[in-house]
């Protein structure tokens, strides 16, 4: 049976294939195809369309967000919080890819979020965050609600989607803040607002963005990554 020759998944997903004189035969499904466009695109926007590096913004200061978000902005290093963004989503990528549906419904104790949950949360945190750079941004006075993240797992049904479909979901939620946050010029990166009563810089969220996904990528290696997670222990309801 013709198999994608990456990750083995079967003919049915398989989408490209090298050319019929070459021997051995490559095969490539979409989710791989995916992957492989994620990696080499490792570098900024700006980096593949002009040529020149992303500016550096430098890194926030403490009264640029609340103190509850300061575990996330030092959980990224480096003062260029654009070029972090690129390189972590594909390291994520990989961390998951490979997990069957059953691995990745997967809880570590009963009550806690599944793989697929997790993922979920961090794009919609990494949308709504994304979305308060943007308003802050573009100078939109208004004060902004708090979010309730385990609200919205609850609500979002993640569990019935496919493992595959939150990969691609998440990259396309990822490039979407590159390319919003790459052409932002120095004054809106210090540009200011209210949200859930607190106040944030735009630069602020973008270190909050990247910092968050970090800190769930190390829960998934911590909570997830055990033997355990390969037991394929069912979903708890």
């Amino acid at each position: 049976m013709l198999r994608c020759s990456f990750c083995r998944k079967g003919e049915d997903q398989v989408r490209l294939t090298s050319s019929p004189s070459d021997y051995p035969r490559a095969y490539i499904c979409d989710e791989c195809i995916r992957v492989c466009s994620s990696v080499l695109a490792d570098v900024s926007p700006r980096e593949r369309l002009d040529g020149t590096a992303p500016m550096a913004i430098g890194r926030p200061e403490p009264s640029e967000y609340p103190e509850h978000a300061a575990g996330y902005v030092s959980l990224v290093t480096g003062n260029d919080v654009v070029e972090s963004l690129v390189k972590q989503g594909p390291r994520t990528v990989n961390a998951i890819r490979h997990l069957t549906e059953e691995e990745a419904a997967y809880r570590y104790a009963p009550g806690k979020w599944s793989i697929k949950e997790v993922l979920g949360h961090v794009i919609d945190t990494e949308r709504i965050w994304a979305y308060r750079a943007l308003h802050f941004a573009r100078q939109d006075p208004a004060p902004l609600p708090a979010f309730d993240g385990d609200s919205y797992v609850r609500a979002a049904g993640f569990n019935a989607r496919t493992l595959q479909y939150l990969v691609y979901e998440f990259t396309a939620v990822r490039d979407s803040t590159v390319y919003l946050l790459d052409e932002l010029d120095a004054e809106a990166w210090m540009r200011r607002g209210t949200a859930g009563g607190h106040q944030y810089s735009v630069r602020a969220l973008a270190y909050m963005i990247a910092g968050h996904e970090l800190h769930h990528r190390r829960v998934l290696e911590d909570k997830y990554g055990r033997p355990s997670v390969r037991a394929r222990t069912p979903l708890s309801h």
